[in-house]
């Protein structure tokens, strides 16, 4: 489906110490870090209301990682 919406997928299931995160993709030159959660219903929540705050603290540190590694960091 991301590619449907016009994502271009760079890597997929990038991982590093940190954590890992399931699709790393551009949009009109942006860098966009996809966590995929699959719900057959609603029962348990949305996917979003199941990424804790730990979970997003290790997507960040991860999707920093990956810009550091592929030299897309502003740090330079």
């Amino acid at each position: 489906m991301t590619q449907e919406l016009g994502y271009k997928i760079a890597e997929t299931n990038f991982r590093t110490r940190e954590g890992e995160i399931d699709i790393v993709a551009t949009d009109n030159g942006i860098q966009v870090f996809i966590e995929v959660k699959t719900r057959s219903n609603r029962g348990f929540g949305s996917g979003v209301e199941q990424i804790s705050t730990r979970k997003a603290q290790r997507i960040q540190a991860t999707a920093q990682r990956y810009l550091a590694e592929n030299g897309l960091d502003d740090a330079e």
